[in-house]
């Protein structure tokens, strides 16, 4: 028998002393490639982006996505967005009639709701989107539209008090402040953006760490919603989430709807940008590059609950 320091005794020979290196050797196993020098950056204490506030970080995603529509030429309208098989112009009247709507429920133009549609976020739009389909000839219209409206919606934002931007209003039926608003609109206009790059041949945007920064502090707390509209059970039970690069950033965070964090049961590393896209609903979570201490069930389940952006 051999003594630890504390004055524990274990076998050095013999069935036991065999189990037990044997469990030695599988927790001292080394951990996924790279694992540790992804979280030691993640954890370093730095000088981390400016979060933006959700008015400016819609004013910003607005600004990238009127200089691509200003960029794009007649073939570009024609082209496949995969995500929906509309062509680029249907996405771009999508976007317009979601600004009408928006616009809308602050206040700033009249706009006739269909009631049996509202809840659903692309059919209150289809009847635009198939509008712009069929005119096929009117190249640039439906851009300046969109641009129109979506400046007119950031004027009237950067009107208003800090108090006045967290007014509650109804978006799709969800009773939910304008800020709260604003961050989904951020994640659906940068998305689409990069739906109508991927379309015409164009690289992703580039996104400023300040506006992922605001993305991602959006993001990871909206886990437990995701959980909860998905029917899953994410009760009781914490994820620590650490997203690398520039505008990442680590929480502790619970998965049961409303309830705090307590100790971490998984750990979950990724980068901050393919997080956001598996908030926006376009990677599968399953197709990350993603590494996991801990509990895999329940970071799995952190995973699923993370899409909860649609766009």
């Amino acid at each position: 028998m051999a003594t630890e320091p504390g004055g524990a005794q274990f076998p050095t020979s013999g069935p036991r002393a065999e189990v037990i290196a044997t469990l030695a050797a599988s927790i001292a196993s080394p951990p996924p490639t790279h694992l540790r020098e992804r979280v030691v950056d993640a954890l370093t204490p730095r000088a981390r982006p400016a979060r933006l506030g959700t008015v400016e970080a819609y004013a910003r995603t607005v600004e990238s996505m009127a200089t691509l529509l200003r960029d794009l030429s007649v073939a570009d309208l024609d082209a496949r967005v995969l995500t929906y098989g509309w062509p680029v112009r249907g996405l771009i009247a999508h976007l317009a009639e979601v600004e009408a709507y928006f616009g809308g429920r602050l206040g700033l133009w009249d706009y006739e709701v269909n009631v049996d549609l509202e809840a659903d976020h692309v059919g209150l739009t289809l009847a635009a989107v198939n509008a712009a389909c069929a005119a096929s000839d009117d190249t640039d219209s439906m851009a300046t539209t969109w641009i129109a409206r979506a400046q007119a919606i950031v004027a009237h934002l950067r009107s208003l008090s800090d108090e006045q931007r967290t007014r509650i209003i109804t978006f799709n039926i969800l009773t939910t402040r304008i800020t709260g608003v604003l961050a989904a609109r951020v994640f659906e206009i940068w998305t689409h953006e990069n739906d109508i790059r991927h379309a015409t041949g164009r690289p992703p945007c580039e996104v400023e760490p300040e506006r992922l920064a605001m993305m991602a502090a959006n993001a990871v707390p909206a886990i437990p919603l995701g959980l909860l509209l998905n029917k899953a059970d994410g009760a009781g039970r914490t994820v620590r989430v650490v997203l690398t690069g520039e505008g990442g950033g680590t929480w502790s965070q619970a998965l049961g709807f409303g309830e705090s964090a307590g100790a971490p049961n998984a750990t979950i590393v990724i980068d901050v940008v393919d997080f956001c896209r598996l908030a926006a609903q376009r990677i599968e979570h399953a197709d990350l590059a993603v590494e996991i201490l801990g509990d895999t069930v329940i970071a799995e389940l952190a995973l699923s609950g993370a899409a909860v952006f649609a766009a």
